[in-house]
């Protein structure tokens, strides 16, 4: 097979893992951890934004969601995951309520190609989880445009800030003019948009794929995907999160990578899946880092890359973003190959989840008055006034054994809030979702102490 790489577009995946191991990796699977990371702000309004780089020196506090899964509990431990252990972030369903569902396809027989792999189109309701959390990717550069594929990662509880993996290739490319001026996720894309269009305000990408001659080794970018005005995120009020993996050995493992391939028989308008396995004992592409992974699938290049390989952890029966579509070698259409997830994803990830945000606190409090009004005040815990100002509000009434919402507000200046609901007799609660006031505040979901009518 030839060393001399094409640049590919590529899918998403799903299929079986045994949990967490944490094998010793060999040695040339630790070659290089990089020493950066950039962050691109995209343009906004026809601004052009300068990016700007997170060296060693200038590491970002990890997200309180990270703090969180490392550690098994909240907690204020700002230390970064021991280089090398093998981690993960566990998949998280929306809040939302709609079904679940495994990918639906029809299978034809093996395709005995040098990996052996099964192609087939994604078929049921795309917005059914965990399928929700692969979308379409539309890119403008300055010289052109392209499309690519990416994953929503969970980015952890009480955390509004919507988190997909895509290709770097996708976000930055100098045959295309640099840096792109605009990238909008579509998630469950289908020709039709059910969750509407997200548009990226940042990109995390190594810095050995900006300023190391696009090495192939990296080309891995993180999305961060900002909640719309109202409060409404990505992640948690639409499509979900799939779960995140790195640092795990290189050894063959089955996997279902998915993406919305275009040319010939493709027109980009659906999910497809290749249910194949893992190798990483192929010919690499040149410059330094960890083997690239490689996979059985015949998708073409032209709208795939940056889209997810799955694996599936028996054991825990849950899933994992392992790897994502990347490039082509020439003469091998049957083949495609990805990026190791190491150290450096963790960073990306942990880069695009936390920000450089202080999160606060919050407190709400309830009060039934009459024939029937809520009354009440949010407030932050560290006094910070922003947060308790227009913040979403929900009155929940306990009926068959959850929480129902029988009228929404906003809280009006200094917290303070006021409704009337349905004189019905019953458990109610105060709840206020989690939300961003801007990029370097979150405000946490709070909910009072139930009153009784």
């Amino acid at each position: 097979m030839k060393k001399t790489c094409a640049l590919l577009i590529t899918g998403l995946l799903l299929a079986g893992l045994p949990a967490g191991q944490a094998s010793e990796l060999p040695t040339n699977m630790k070659e290089r951890v990089p020493s950066g990371i950039v962050r691109h702000r995209f343009a906004m309004k026809g601004e052009y934004v300068r990016s700007s780089w997170l060296g060693a020196n200038e590491r970002r506090s990890k997200p309180a969601a990270v703090r969180s899964i490392a550690s098994g509990a909240r907690g204020s431990s700002s230390e970064r995951s021991p280089r090398g252990a093998a981690r993960e972030v566990p998949m998280a369903p929306p809040e939302r309520v709609h079904e679940s569902g495994q990918v639906i396809g029809t299978a034809a027989s093996a395709t005995l190609g040098p990996i052996p792999y099964t192609r087939f189109p994604v078929q049921g309701d795309y917005r059914s989880f965990p399928t929700s959390t692969n979308g379409k990717i539309f890119v403008t550069f300055p010289e052109g445009t392209r499309s690519c594929s990416g994953t929503v990662v969970s980015s952890g509880p009480d955390n509004p800030r919507g988190v997909v993996f895509t290709a770097a290739q996708c976000v930055y490319q100098s045959s295309l003019g640099g840096w792109a001026k605009k990238v909008i996720f579509v998630p469950a894309f289908s020709g039709n948009r059910p969750f509407g269009e997200w548009t990226a305000s940042e990109a995390f990408v190594a810095d050995e794929w900006v300023d190391g001659g696009e090495n192939l080794h990296f080309d891995v970018a993180v999305l961060y995907i900002p909640p719309r005005p109202n409060g409404e995120t990505l992640e948690k009020d639409n499509t979900g999160g799939m779960g995140l993996v790195w640092n795990q050995s290189p050894e063959i493992r089955p996997v279902e990578s998915f993406a919305y391939p275009s040319g010939g028989e493709f027109g980009g308008q659906r999910l497809f899946a290749c249910r194949t396995e893992t190798r990483s004992d192929l010919p690499q592409p040149e410059g330094p880092g960890p083997p690239t992974l490689a996979i059985g699938c015949d998708l073409p290049q032209e709208g795939t890359a940056g889209g997810g390989w799955i694996i599936h952890d028996p054991i825990r029966d849950d899933f994992y973003l392992s790897s994502i579509f990347s490039y082509k070698v020439a003469d091998e259409k049957e083949v495609s190959f990805g990026p190791y997830f190491g150290s450096e994803v963790a960073q990306l990830y942990e880069a695009a989840a936390g920000g450089d945000r202080v999160t606060h606190r919050m407190k709400i409090t309830l009060k039934l008055k009459g024939h029937l009004r809520a009354t009440g005040r949010i407030t932050a815990r560290d006094g910070y006034a922003p947060c308790g100002n227009n913040a979403p509000i929900k009155i929940q009434r306990h009926k068959r054994g959850r929480w129902t919402t029988v009228r929404t507000t906003r809280s009006k200046r200094a917290g303070k809030y006021s409704v009337p609901i349905a004189d019905r007799p019953g458990r109610y609660r105060a709840f206020s979702p989690a939300g961003a006031v801007n990029d370097l505040n979150l405000c946490s979901a709070a909910k009072s102490r139930p009153k009784r009518t």
